[in-house]
């Protein structure tokens, strides 16, 4: 039946009106100097400190062939073999466009021509590095699909490996112009539709509840780009039901998911929205960044709290967590929001757009090292981490080194007729069609404003349309010529001046920016203030910052310091937080204000808040709490006493796992049978009818307990510990919490752990009976 749903689906939906506004190529949009041209010149470098032939060995290793050089460690060695070459393809796909090294289209090069030949010695059009590939092949064409939500029949999850590849050759040809990435690309491309033809609907929706990447954009980009039915058709079988249909029923039931699993197949749902016209695919697309971006953000424009979606009505964890907003969602929503720019411009998106990008994107990378941040924590007074090349190979690590090569990518965009400027960063474009050549020049956002120039003008009428973004004040203007010019703004949010322009005409676009203070989503306490499209944050110094730049170690990107105590946090007291009379600008010292008024406990020296983006290898705070006069005494004393019972349990715990949360079970050597993974009450776990078993780490000659969390409503649930083989204690669960989650703990014996780095802990059925949900683990100082 769904086979025949999949075929209706390319037949019957409702259509859309098509797509009528593009993005520029990469070469008609040049970046002149300012802050992205320099992060540019890091990322080149930062890129080209790594050795193509280690990147490229998995990819040999799977193909049969001798590799050159031993493959990279970390992500590189643990399963996830060969992911980054996809991502390193792409950077040095728009790396060849936005910079002048001459050994970037080199290095491209050299690695699609290893590529090719990986291709050509497997023979059937397959290519990737994939550990084991063949067994996970075999299955797959034989109909066998074993899967949990980060593995496929006994693979790290596959196919977001491959689409690294697919997306890497796809830049490859569409951004630099390779032929030979095309017939890499395409050759891959037919494989993978032969080896999923004979499995029924049924069977590639079960495939897909393995995490996947964005599979079902990349073929509906070779559909859009070739014309190939197939590959339209195999785009909707790419395309999840479990979270399409929710999104189709305006529902929000994301919670608990793993959040950058979500937002790439909803980049392939509007993908596929605007190669065929379907309807439904951009209503829930649109409906997705509604939900993630209105409810489920950030004032940064990140979310996601251990990688994964926490309850919308509740952002506590956001701001208690060390693993804050990842910088893969960021990046990946940022494409989500071009594509829906493309079927429907909106300065809503444009505004979303530019947050995210100075705030999170722009951040996310060391101004000096060019290391990659995985996560920003909100937690008031943290700090973050930064990758070091060739010893990090985190998801985040690869988006981050595309990021700068795609600054220039939404500037502007055009329609038959009108230009818009969507972003305010100096930059130079052409307009062939058009014969239209200007320069966008300023010193943005230290003076608020920036001027058009018009090289060479088109020879009939055009409209240039600016977005007038949602953070300036009524003084907004426009001088064309150095003389006012009357603005109105339209329906999507832009100011269009339609004329027929000569060479030397200038538009000069007065951009005063206001301050304004923004509510966590769940209306709790805790403000955030923001100074035009920034986000002002307080340093809060270097003390304290163990780890800054991380090794190739386990969990090396959390940042590991310790955690300062929320109730000495300065909370703001009273009913206002009226950013006009709570900040102050400083003196001499563009884009600074000095934070004012009543603040608990009382600052020995001032608070400066500072744009969030400068900051680096420092603690910060860029959310703050208010709460009234009456009301401080009493929440002070609550947050002292919860802080005490968080930080004693931190400095008690040695090691810690989160069943169900991909990057924390791959990182403690998660293996099982019969598991099945959820979420409740927006936590994940993990819950087995045989066994699943995790390996930690053991730092310490005290005596230690291990305890595990459970949901205590569930009924006759048993399970039994074993540590290295030997019980250490069983739990059964019947109903004796039935609203809450409970914790039990289980002395360890001291010869189990004497002598010892590691210990396996095995979770297993008990008199027959199923485990209950598992929701966490953790080993502890007794």
């Amino acid at each position: 039946m769904l086979r025949t749903l999949t075929a209706l689906c390319l037949l019957a939906t409702p259509m859309i009106k098509a797509q009528t506004v593009e993005l520029f190529q990469p070469k008609d949009v040049r970046l002149l100097e300012s802050p992205f041209l320099e992060s540019v010149k890091i990322d080149v470098d930062y890129v080209l400190a790594h050795d193509p032939d280690r990147l490229l060995a998995p990819f040999l290793i799977s193909a049969g062939l001798e590799p050159k050089a031993e493959k990279y460690g970390n992500w590189e060695s643990s399963g996830l073999d060969g992911h980054s070459a996809g991502h390193f393809l792409s950077a040095l796909s728009t790396l060849s466009i936005a910079s002048n090294n001459p050994e970037i289209p080199k290095r491209l090069d050299y690695m699609l021509d290893e590529l090719a030949r990986c291709q050509e010695a497997i023979g059937t059009g397959y290519v990737g590095g994939v550990p084991n590939s063949k067994g996970f092949i075999a299955k797959l064409e034989a109909g066998e699909i074993e899967v949990d939500r980060f593995a496929l029949n006994g693979a790290w999850v596959p196919w977001y490996n491959l689409h690294k590849t697919y997306a890497g050759l796809k830049d490859a040809w569409l951004v630099a112009g390779s032929e030979k990435a095309k017939d890499i690309l395409i050759s891959l491309a037919d494989w993978t539709v032969e080896a999923t033809s004979k499995l029924t609907d049924e069977q590639m929706q079960k495939m897909l509840y393995a995490e996947h990447g964005g599979m079902n954009e990349i073929f509906a980009d070779l559909y859009q780009k070739l014309g190939d039915e197939r590959y339209l058709k195999l785009a909707y079988r790419f395309s999840d039901k479990e979270i399409l249909d929710p999104l189709l029923e305006g529902e929000d039931k994301l919670t608990g998911f793993h959040a950058n699993t979500q937002i790439p197949k909803v980049i392939g749902f509007q993908r596929i929205a605007l190669a065929a016209h379907d309807e439904t695919m951009h209503q829930a697309s649109q409906f997705f960044w509604d939900t993630v971006v209105n409810h489920r953000s950030v004032s940064i424009g990140g979310n996601s709290v251990r990688e994964h979606f926490h309850p919308a009505d509740d952002f506590t964890s956001m701001m208690e967590s060390r693993e804050g907003p990842e910088t893969c969602n960021t990046h990946n929503m940022l494409r989500l929001t071009t594509l829906l720019f493309e079927e429907e411009p909106s300065s809503t998106l444009t505004d979303y757009y530019e947050r995210a990008l100075y705030n999170h994107i722009l951040s996310a990378q060391h101004p000096e090292t060019g290391g990659l941040v995985y996560f920003t924590p909100m937690r008031p007074d943290h700090y973050r981490v930064y990758s070091v090349p060739e010893n990090a190979f985190w998801c985040c690590v690869g988006s981050g080194i595309e990021n700068p090569g795609r600054y220039s990518e939404f500037i502007y965009a055009h329609d038959d007729q009108d230009l818009f400027v969507n972003l305010f960063i100096p930059s130079s474009l052409t307009w062939e069609k058009q014969g239209l050549r200007l320069e966008q020049t300023n010193s943005f956002p230290e003076t608020p404003s920036t001027q058009l120039s018009i090289k060479q003008a088109p020879a009939q009428k055009l409209s240039i349309k600016i977005r007038r973004p949602s953070w300036t004040t009524e003084e907004f203007s426009i001088k064309l010529n150095g003389k006012p010019t009357k603005v109105k703004i339209d329906k999507d949010g832009y100011a269009a001046i339609t004329r027929k322009w000569k060479a030397g005409d200038t538009l000069n676009v007065e951009l005063p920016m206001k301050l304004q203070a923004e509510q966590l989503p769940d209306g709790s306490e805790f403000y955030s203030f923001r100074y035009g499209p920034l986000v002002l944050a307080a340093n809060d110094g270097s003390d304290d910052t163990p780890g800054l730049f991380a090794g190739s170690g386990r969990m090396e990107h959390i940042a590991p310091g310790p955690y300062r105590p929320l109730d000495r946090e300065p909370m703001l007291v009273g009913d206002s937080i009226d950013p006009e009379n709570r900040l102050k600008p400083v003196d001499g010292q563009p884009l600074h204000f000095e934070l004012t008024g009543n603040v608990k406990p009382a600052p020995e020296e001032p608070i400066i808040l500072e744009p969030f983006n400068g900051l680096h290898e420092t603690r910060y705070t860029a959310y703050w709490r208010l709460v009234g006069e009456d009301e401080y005494a009493a929440l002070q004393k609550e947050v002292a006493a919860s802080e005490a019972i968080r930080l004693a349990l931190a400095e008690r715990t040695i090691d810690s796992i989160a069943p169900g949360e991909q990057q924390s079970e791959v990182e403690h050597d998660y293996v099982g049978e019969e598991t099945r993974t959820g979420a409740l009450l927006g936590k994940r776990y993990r819950e087995t009818s045989q066994w699943f078993e995790y390996t930690l780490k053991v730092n310490s000659d005290q005596p230690l307990e291990l305890a595990a969390t459970f949901f205590g409503g569930e009924w006759s649930k048993a399970a039994t510990f074993l540590i290295d083989g030997q019980e250490i204690g069983q739990v059964e669960i019947r109903n004796q919490a039935p609203d809450t989650f409970i914790e039990e703990s289980y002395a360890i014996p001291a010869e189990l752990t004497a002598g010892k780095e590691t210990l396996k802990v095995r979770i297993k059925t008990s008199d027959n009976r199923a485990t209950p949900m598992v929701f966490g683990i953790s080993l502890r100082k007794q």
